[in-house]
């Protein structure tokens, strides 16, 4: 079980169908990214901080936005977008900077109906159970590929929602990103979807 940053990973990684997703709740949420260093006296010092937002729709659509913000959460400039339409299997990269959409993979229908439903992680990966920003959460250890582990995601596995991602980048290095201010609230319109003044390039 993996997630990240862009909704591609947390579709494809997830085992995520068209059917499934539909029968999640609706979520609005925002987000923050930190990643940080060790100093010489072992404390740790922020390198890079995001904010943004999570959105899931009653029909499966996912956005997740994340753009740099100052010490006092304001944003800096244009961030980035990712988005999975539920009905096409399209999977969007969206680059407010440049206004523009990429069409980074379309998943096949056999993609589409793989896995409806997914088992509780096996007990060798979960590390406890906690509260997370107001959600019953599972930790789960983030295993890559060669075996090795980097992390430990907390998963809402009711809402199978990932509220809490804590990566080791190495070298010291972290990085967190954690769902807050959690609604189970449908999305605007206007929330999810690539922008209607925004190019789309296939």
């Amino acid at each position: 079980m993996k997630t990240s940053i862009g909704a591609i990973c947390l579709i494809l990684a997830a085992g995520f169908t068209s059917d499934a997703l539909a029968q999640y709740a609706p979520i609005s949420a925002k987000i923050k990214i930190t990643v940080s260093a060790p100093k010489p006296d072992g404390t740790l010092r922020t390198l890079v901080t995001h904010g943004g937002f999570y959105y899931r729709s009653a029909n499966g659509d996912e956005m997740t936005t994340h753009f740099p913000v100052d010490e006092d959460g304001n944003k800096l400039r244009p961030g980035q977008s990712n988005y999975f339409n539920a009905t096409s299997g399209k999977i969007y990269k969206i680059d407010h900077a440049l206004r523009q959409a990429t069409v980074r993979q379309t998943l096949s229908q056999d993609q589409l109906s793989t896995i409806a439903n997914r088992d509780y992680p096996p007990s060798h990966l979960v590390v406890g159970e906690k509260m997370v920003n107001g959600i019953f959460c599972t930790g789960v250890k983030i295993q890559k590929g060669d075996g090795t582990y980097r992390g430990v995601n907390w998963h809402a596995m009711d809402l199978d929602v990932s509220i809490r991602t804590e990566s080791d980048l190495g070298s010291g290095r972290q990085q967190i990103r954690e769902l807050y201010d959690i609604q189970f609230t449908e999305p605007n319109g206007d929330e999810l979807g690539v922008p209607s003044a925004y190019s789309i390039v296939p």
